[in-house]
């Protein structure tokens, strides 16, 4: 269900550009590559090995009907830091219905999805919850950040 397009803003909200951001080359950084899902022809970008295995996590669980990488880029006022901001998730995740598991970590049908090594949390939850906090005030999606645990 990921696909390349162009970048366009939403019809509704000038806020939200949906798909503005690609993953990089990695340069041997960090790994990047395609998870394949259904129909065959299908995959899904990441940027990380940890990426790589929450979204074949996500693709093997029933009732998942989209799942999108760098799905959209929100920009959004920061009252905290009184500035502007812009956050782009990892992944954005659409069920028809979720498993309860899914349901107790926080998901819900339309779910904004970080993935962060839980070594680095520490480093960027605040950052993490005013973006989180802008997602679901201004698109209602639930947000949930899935580590290596």
């Amino acid at each position: 269900m990921n696909h390349q397009s162009k970048a366009a803003a939403s019809s509704t909200d000038p806020r939200i550009t949906w798909c503005a951001r690609k993953i990089p080359l990695s340069h041997a950084r960090h790994l990047c590559g395609r998870v394949p899902w259904r129909p065959p022809s299908q995959s899904i970008d990441v940027e990380s090995g940890l990426e790589a295995r929450a979204t074949r996590l996500l693709t093997r669980t029933p009732g998942l009907i989209a799942l999108h990488s760098q799905p959209f880029t929100l920009t959004y006022w920061d009252e905290e830091k009184g500035l502007r901001r812009r956050y782009t998730p990892d992944l954005l995740a659409v069920f028809v219905d979720q498993p309860s598991w899914l349901v107790r970590l926080g998901f819900d049908r339309w779910t904004v999805i970080e993935v962060k090594p839980e070594s680095k949390l520490d480093d960027v939850a605040a950052d993490l919850a005013r973006h989180h906090r802008a997602i679901r005030e201004q698109l209602g999606f639930a947000t949930v950040i899935l580590t290596e645990y």
